[in-house]
């Protein structure tokens, strides 16, 4: 019986239709279930990068840099088997996370554009 810490550490993650059985982080890590088109992503209780994406309104490159920088709390889930053709890693995002601000760059002019624009 798992105790309620296990629980907290070790979330139920989504079913399998083809064993009928509910998974959990350990066993959709090891087993790599986001390659499967058997397992129910409908509970899955975390963000894929892609949602991120679509929710932040910003790219791919970008929410990975924002989990490189530790703005987004995210987990690497790395596959435990090896099977070939198949993404190994896959980040999963915690959900309801404020926007991390994004960094704004100072518009420069330079001399060239300032001598250009001034009428005489």
């Amino acid at each position: 019986m798992a105790t309620r810490s296990d629980e907290k550490d070790n979330p139920i993650v989504g079913y399998c239709h083809y064993h009928d059985t509910q998974i959990d982080l350990d066993t959709f890590a090891w087993k790599g279930c986001w390659t499967c088109h058997h397992f129910d992503w409908s509970d899955f209780p975390f963000l894929t990068v892609d949602e991120a994406c679509k929710i932040y309104g910003v790219s791919r490159k970008t929410i990975y840099r924002w989990i490189k920088a530790g703005k987004l709390e995210a987990s690497l889930l790395e596959m435990g088997r090896g099977i070939a053709a198949v993404p190994r890693r896959i980040y999963v995002i915690q959900p309801s996370q404020p926007r991390p601000p994004t960094r704004r760059r100072k518009r420069t002019v330079s001399k060239k554009n300032l001598t250009r624009n001034i009428c005489f």
